[in-house]
């Protein structure tokens, strides 16, 4: 085996390129894995424009939602060796409140693959043996390269108590609003309503099991929900847009859950706080798929939540500047861009 590889390395803002780089040495407690899926996903691009300060480590390979194969492994783990898997991309103390708690995403020294360790825009990585999953039967590597983000829809429903006769709607049609539907439904929930403004990204919400759209392109969401005859027990914020979650605890129904999950950067949204206390909202964040890697990994083998049909463009890996200005300015419909390495 070589001991370099092809990788794209983010050496700081907009100074991104495929490189050849030394190939990542597994420590006794880690893989070595083949990358063979890896997936372009909105966050990067804060990394890439240096708009999180906060997490960004350069040089950095990014890389956070991916699929791969076990090319090494300790001898506890020998029986990794070979098999199609995805990994649990926090590193934590394991010791803290917060992972002794069962939050580990809280954990104060929290590490994570695609920030702040090295991902897998790369032909390999290492990742600890511990966090890794075995894919079920049957499930392909493309497939379940989105583990990551339907991990993510699952805990944001959790965190809202997303459970029967609930009715909700998702705001947000991209990647993570369009699992958090799919996971909404598979947790029982009466009518799940997707919202969006974008009319092809709403015809695979339908397709993919939407109770029913809300095309915020012809009117607000409160006219639209009044229009469909819909309350909403839950809205699901699933946009990153400061202006929906504005809207989303106006349009919520009284002692109703907003569940914010879209990812927002520096950006402020207003909100009068006398919409929350005068209707005794409950406002749930949610980060990182946590507690929810086996879950989403079953609920995506059985078919419950589609992954690959938002995948709407695979490239090379050697074509990643191309794949993230598809990525970036959702050109020719583009919802989940794959690279494939």
């Amino acid at each position: 085996m070589s001991g370099t590889m092809r990788g794209v390395l983010l050496r700081g803002p907009h100074q991104m390129r495929l490189e050849e780089l030394p190939r990542p040495v597994p420590r006794a407690d880690q893989v070595l894995v083949r990358v063979r899926y890896s997936a372009c996903c909105a966050t990067d691009f804060d990394l890439i424009d240096g708009t999180m300060p906060d997490q960004a480590r350069y040089p950095i390979i990014l890389g956070h939602e991916w699929s791969g194969e076990v090319v090494e492994a300790p001898p506890g783990y020998a029986h990794l060796a070979g098999k199609a898997v995805v990994a649990d991309n926090l590193v934590t103390c394991g010791i803290c409140p917060a992972c002794v708690g069962g939050r580990p995403n809280l954990c104060r020294k929290m590490e994570e693959l695609g920030f702040s360790l090295n991902g897998a825009h790369a032909e390999y990585l290492v990742t600890l043996a511990r966090s890794v999953r075995v894919l079920p039967s049957g499930l392909s590597l493309k497939a379940a390269a989105l583990a990551e983000p339907v991990g993510v829809a699952l805990y944001g429903a959790r965190r809202a108590r997303i459970g029967p006769g609930d009715r909700v709607v998702v705001l947000g049609a991209g990647p993570i609003g369009l699992f958090t539907m799919q996971v909404c439904r598979a947790a029982g929930a009466a009518e799940v309503w997707q919202a969006d403004l974008r009319a092809e990204r709403l015809d695979l919400a339908r397709r993919l099991g939407a109770t029913g759209i809300l095309d915020l392109s012809k009117m607000s969401l409160a006219e639209a929900l009044g229009s469909a005859n819909a309350e909403a027990d839950v809205v699901m914020e699933c946009s990153g847009n400061p202006k929906a979650l504005s809207q989303a605890i106006k349009v919520v129904r009284p002692g109703g859950r907003v569940g914010v999950i879209g990812y927002y950067g520096d950006e402020l949204a207003e909100i009068r706080p006398s919409d929350i206390m005068m209707r005794d909202l409950e406002v749930l964040g949610a980060v990182c798929p946590t507690g929810t890697w086996d879950a989403a990994l079953h609920l995506i083998a059985d078919g419950r939540v589609n992954t690959e049909a938002v995948i709407t463009h695979t490239f090379p890996l050697e074509r990643f500047a191309e794949a993230y200005e598809v990525a970036r300015h959702g050109t020719g419909g583009a919802i989940k861009v794959m690279l494939e390495i």
